[in-house]
């Protein structure tokens, strides 16, 4: 897929007049009488004074980025992820349950999931990736899908680096990791064809029974195999002490990584949780990580989330769907000739950081599936998405007495350089209902008021005029002027609005991404992943298992707050 870019509509800057409105109205949701009254002051000095200026810079800057064929955002976007010092898969890594069918299991289902896996990234190598479009037919930002060929974050000491592969589809590898070791396997010869399933499923079995004497197949025994564990560090300690030049463009080169993992003991939401915060499972710092279990139909994937975001992801996952329902099988004979010999050891650093490898164990992550009516019952229209965001506000007064912030993402990539926009899915409107419905004496006029602010907040932010993004940028452009953050978000209401106390998201099915874990971004709060079905929605929370606020009476209310809700929607 080649960059679009220049054929997409430039990302919008948000007029100063919208925002500052919007972002009252959202610290009204959080915010007692006397913050609020602070803060509209606050709001108000900044209109009259420093925001017009800065909002004049910003447009300007807007202008030359898209002149570029980029956006105001891209840009200290991308620095934001790779200045992270702290270890990835606790900051901003996220680990994804995909959706695989074959007909096969074991070892030849791993196979099966290979081929198709890298017949889908093989085409970003040859430059035949169907362009992707939304449910509109609009293009999409193709840049996403870059790293399929290859991508490498590398640890810098100030600020990481993302490289990309530009090699084609002539003898190229994965990075397998085998026993929390990282071997280089060449899937394709020298004319581009892939292996076939008989020559990979030796090459794998291999593996897995003679880890320990893989270095023979390169002629030395002693050829010491990168530790995985090690990229569980973090930038601030791995860039003390750098991977070889010749490890790391192998890295890189790398279509993606893969481990496959033996566990018929283990649930879902176990799995899950190791595959994002325990060590060996990945290469933290590359794009893509795949894990496949052999005992179950459990598929994952292990996400550096710095280039490449969670919708491009379901596409992804539904072109490997198709790959493996097309890929018919083929003769030894027809494909390339890979052999166990073309597994190799990556080097190892010849200086291990001296910093401990974290376990993640402080994570716990709970699946909660809760009841909703069917389409067909409700007496109205109500979306899904408003539906999951209003019990999650309901479930915090009841936990809490109280609700606070909450992010939802919002796909963005209709624009040129666009990633994500924040939804403030925690209203007035919809905390204004929450109290009804809990005291026991819920109106239709207040229900209605709530779906309708939601419903503006999604117009809003894909419409370009989301306030999250936006303040950002306000606040960077204060830092290139004057060498100081955008004191107007320092402010106590301003603050409360936008620390999230529940970091959501939701791809809205689970046809090709079941679920997903991430830390969560405060330490008492709760990262969320909410998937509505049929006649239930699923909520898959991560939490600190130490620090978070009441997680038990947490998930228990999610089922009373989706109860009530559904008791009071029957009677309409």
């Amino acid at each position: 897929m080649q960059d679009n870019r220049a054929h997409l509509k430039p990302l919008p800057v948000p007029p100063l007049d919208a925002t500052l409105p919007a972002l009252r109205h959202a610290v009204s949701a959080v915010a007692d009488a006397d913050t609020l009254a602070a803060t509209e002051r606050t709001i108000e000095d900044f209109q009259a004074n420093q925001g017009p200026a800065l909002q004049s810079a910003l447009e300007a800057f807007a202008a030359d980025r898209d002149a570029a064929n980029s956006s105001w955002l891209a840009d200290r976007w991308l620095r934001d992820y790779l200045t992270v010092r702290t270890p990835l898969q606790t900051t901003s890594n996220v680990g994804f349950q995909i959706n695989l069918r074959t007909e096969t299991s074991g070892l030849d289902r791993a196979v099966d999931i290979l081929r198709a896996l890298a017949l889908v990234h093989l085409k970003q190598a040859d430059g035949s990736m169907p362009e992707e479009v939304d449910g509109r037919g609009n293009p999409l930002d193709a840049n996403q899908w870059r790293c399929f060929n290859g991508a490498l974050r590398i640890p810098r000491p100030d600020c990481d680096e993302v490289t990309f592969s530009e090699l084609g589809t002539a003898s190229r590898s994965i990075g397998m990791i085998v026993d929390g070791h990282v071997f280089d396997l060449r899937i394709t010869d020298e004319q581009g064809r892939l292996a076939s399933r008989e020559q990979l499923r030796a090459i794998l079995e291999v593996l897995r029974t003679n880890s320990d004497t893989a270095g023979s197949t390169t002629g030395d025994p002693a050829a010491p195999a990168l530790d995985s564990r090690l990229s569980y560090l973090g930038s601030a300690a791995l860039a003390e002490v750098p991977l070889p030049a010749e490890t790391q463009a192998t890295l890189r080169d790398q279509l993606f990584a893969l481990h496959l993992i033996d566990d018929a003991q283990a649930t879902d939401a176990d799995l899950l949780r190791d595959l994002t915060f325990a060590p060996g499972h990945a290469w933290v710092y590359k794009p893509l990580t795949y894990e496949i279990n052999l005992a179950s139909n459990f598929a994952a994937m292990h996400v550096e989330h710095s280039t490449v975001d969670g919708a491009t992801l379901v596409e992804a996952v539904r072109r490997v769907q198709e790959a493996v329902d097309s890929d018919a099988p083929t003769s030894p004979s027809a494909d390339a000739d890979v052999t166990p010999a073309d597994v190799a050891p990556l080097e190892l650093s010849p200086v291990a950081p001296a910093a401990s490898i974290p376990t993640g164990d402080e994570y716990a992550v709970e699946i909660i599936e809760v009841p909703k009516l069917a389409k067909e019952e409700l007496p109205f229209k109500f979306s899904a998405d408003a539906m999951s965001q209003l019990i999650l506000s309901i479930a915090q007064l009841l936990t809490f007495g109280r609700i606070r912030a909450v992010y939802e993402a919002v796909d963005m990539r209709e624009y040129k350089a666009g990633r994500t926009e924040c939804l403030r899915a925690v209203t007035p409107e919809a905390v204004a209902f929450a109290k009804q419905l809990v005291a026991g004496k819920p109106t239709v006029e207040a229900l209605q008021e709530a779906l309708n602010a939601h419903r503006n907040w999604v117009i809003g932010c894909k419409t370009g005029r989301g306030i999250d993004r936006h303040l950002w940028a306000l606040s960077f452009t204060s830092e290139k002027q004057s060498g100081a953050p955008l004191a107007l978000l320092a402010d106590p209401g301003v603050k409360a609005a936008r620390t999230d106390f529940l970091s959501t998201t939701s791809i809205g099915s689970d046809a090709h991404i079941i679920r997903y874990v991430f830390a969560p971004t405060i330490p008492n709060g709760f990262g969320v992943n909410y998937t509505p079905k049929a006649t239930s929605i699923e909520y898959c929370l991560t939490f600190n298992r130490d620090k978070a606020e009441q997680p038990e009476q947490f998930q228990a209310n999610l089922t009373r707050a989706a109860e009530l809700l559904a008791d009071f929607l029957r009677t309409l």
